[in-house]
């Protein structure tokens, strides 16, 4: 091989791998957030399932497959830690997939319901808000939710008069919300079919107390 197009050939080698050095580093140096995934049963029983999370938009530097993030299972949910900033693709064994919103230092959460309701109908669906409270301005509410004496999972809808102003997915029988002050009607629908209620108060220079939701 003629000396300059071995020469040509380790300058490509060289800036390839200056290219991926540079996309790592980049990458390990943004804040990341944190997703629970709770994967249950049609009666809010959690199970065991095989959980895979990848990035809507993997990195070219990656190879097939490599961008498949590490999942650990941690009490009754699968968690993946050190996600970037932005959306991600969740895959659970029996059923849709699902696109989830991952935010920076924060822990986001998504359900997934394995199983049939009913004979010939699909199991029910807990999307992800398309409007979800961790995106709001104000201060950190830790909700905690109960359905038949466990932990439950599920959704939350935040109203302040007759309006909607956010959601939040409940799982491992939790969510984090950024609320602004005020007085909120909060209602939850969990997984297992019960519902629950609450009136929650944001008040200035104070910390907001845990969000307690227990379903009838």
């Amino acid at each position: 091989m003629p000396k300059v197009s071995r020469l040509l050939l380790l300058w490509v080698a060289a800036q390839s791998l200056v290219s991926i050095v540079v996309a790592d580093t980049a990458r390990a140096a943004l804040p990341r957030g944190t997703l629970k995934i709770d994967v249950r049963d049609v009666s809010g029983k959690a199970i065991e399932a095989k959980v895979t999370v990848q990035p809507e938009k993997p990195l070219l530097t990656e190879s097939p497959g490599a961008d498949h993030r590490a999942v650990v299972r941690q009490g009754d949910v699968y968690v993946a830690d050190g996600l970037t900033d932005g959306n991600w693709i969740v895959e659970v064994e029996g059923a849709p997939p699902q696109l989830v919103r991952v935010f920076e230092l924060r822990t986001s959460g998504i359900v997934f319901v394995v199983g049939p309701a009913k004979p010939k109908k699909p199991a029910p669906r807990f999307n992800q808000p398309s409007r979800p409270c961790e995106a709001l301005e104000g201060v950190l509410v830790e909700a905690i939710a109960f359905e038949k004496g466990r932990l439950a999972a599920g959704q939350l809808a935040v109203h302040q008069g007759k309006k909607v102003i956010c959601g939040a997915t409940i799982a491992g029988g939790g969510a984090s919300l950024k609320l602004p002050v005020g007085t909120f009607n909060i209602d939850a629908v969990m997984v297992g079919g019960g519902h629950a209620h609450a009136v929650y108060a944001v008040r200035v220079g104070r910390t907001p107390p845990p969000l307690v939701l227990r379903s009838n």
